[in-house]
């Protein structure tokens, strides 16, 4: 809950400047994948998954904030919002 917080109050800080306030509001959006991912997973993945949820939605949360860390740097944009 802190960790949206902080990144939803920075985007709101930072609504004037673009860049930022798109970099702010993608971390909310990462933040949030992880709880509806592993109530989905728990759901309909079965019993063999369950265990393993909260380690698969974590590191797809991880590949998707460095695919998109890669594509700034590839782009040669500032990577730091």
């Amino acid at each position: 809950m802190f960790g949206f917080v902080l990144f939803y109050s920075f985007a709101i800080i930072y609504k004037k400047d673009s860049f930022k306030h798109m970099r702010f509001m993608v971390g909310t959006a990462l933040i949030m994948i992880g709880p509806g991912l592993s109530r989905t997973l728990n759901e309909y993945g079965g019993a063999g998954i369950t265990a393993y949820t909260a380690t698969i939605a974590l590191s797809l949360k991880t590949v998707l904030a460095a695919a998109l860390l890669g594509k700034d740097l590839l782009s040669k944009k500032s990577w730091i919002p």
